[in-house]
């Protein structure tokens, strides 16, 4: 993989391809970011360009031994640990320690570590051994979505290379390449708060497609439910952390109705493939009545972010939504 074929992180791609090109390269690389938007990506198409024999300022040739090698997962210099399904022990940390106290059979060995912040505090120091004593023929790669979690004193001995959370443009580029329909790609990339990992969920998963219908129904029958048939209703609301996920939809949907209501700008809006229904839904409330559900969202995550119960917040939510409820 190229840099170029990576979607979004213009700084950090431009940044890794003149350390290519200059042949400076560190001892120690963490790359940093919120999950889904590609570091993981960035840091391996990097990883592989340093173990290429024909580098340039997109990442490796692919075409050389040493890529070759990589990609059969058979090049003697290239080290993997991943982390991201649990702690990293001693025993991973020696065992790469052992591997890279010989010459590299290249020019350099190339470790890569996935969930840099699950190393276990025996690991993360033995690790830090290895990189307080320098050495040009080790090249130190690590990852992680949790910068504040890995060792401090590993931390000071990388360089960090910061990824950020990806434009809507840039997730449904990404998309559309991957064969997906222009429209769902822009719904999904609106919906995903910059990861485009999340984009992917919305569009693969059943299940994140059917929580989106579910509540999209039960907002259209809100204002015209009766007693019993929204307490039919308040019975399948998830509690726990899917209250979270379907909170986010409910408020990006009364966001939609009240910027159409306000601007009329196709462009601002989230929920573009219900397009028609916005147009319909959005005059029906007046602007400070859509900012008034919006705020008692906002007041619904709050309280969840104090450990109030999910049940009896999706209760009361609903109830105020609909109109049964008193405001505070």
């Amino acid at each position: 993989m190229r840099f170029s074929d990576i979607p979004g992180q213009s700084i950090a791609r431009r940044y890794l391809g003149r350390i290519l090109q200059q042949g400076r390269v560190a001892q120690a690389y963490i790359f940093t970011g919120p999950q889904g938007v590609g570091k993981e990506a960035l840091a391996t198409a990097f990883g592989r360009a340093l173990l290429c024999l024909n580098p340039d300022g997109d990442g490796a040739c692919g075409q050389c031994e040493g890529c070759r090698k990589v990609q059969a997962g058979m090049h003697p210099d290239h080290h993997f640990i991943n982390g991201n399904e649990g702690r990293i022990g001693i025993a991973a940390v020696r065992d790469l320690q052992r591997k890279i106290q010989f010459r590299p059979f290249y020019f350099r060995h190339v470790c890569v570590m996935t969930g840099a912040e699950n190393l276990t505090t025996e690991a993360g120091n033995a690790l830090l051994k290895t990189l307080e004593e320098p050495n040009t023929e080790v090249v130190f790669v690590l990852i992680t979505s949790y910068w504040d979690r890995v060792l401090p004193t590993i931390l000071s001995r990388c360089i960090r290379v910061s990824c950020h959370l990806l434009s809507r443009d840039e997730i449904t580029g990404a998309l559309e390449r991957m064969g997906y329909e222009r429209e769902k790609a822009q719904v999904a990339a609106a919906m995903a708060d910059g990861s485009l990992d999340r984009a992917r969920a919305l569009l693969e998963g059943e299940q994140e497609r059917l929580a989106r219908e579910e509540l999209l129904q039960l907002v259209f029958r809100l204002d015209h439910a009766g007693a019993a048939e929204l307490w039919d209703v308040l019975q399948k609301v998830d509690t726990g952390q899917n209250l979270e996920k379907k909170l986010s939809l409910l408020a990006l949907w009364y966001r939609d109705l009240l910027l159409w209501r306000e601007t009329g700008n196709q462009r601002l809006l989230v929920n573009v493939d219900r397009l028609e229904t916005i147009k319909k839904q959005a005059f029906k409330r007046t602007p400070a009545e859509w900012m008034q559900k919006i705020a008692q969202i906002e007041d619904a995550r709050k309280k969840l972010r104090f450990n109030a119960n999910p049940r009896l917040v999706a209760d009361m939510l609903l109830l105020r939504l609909a109109g049964y409820g008193s405001e505070e």
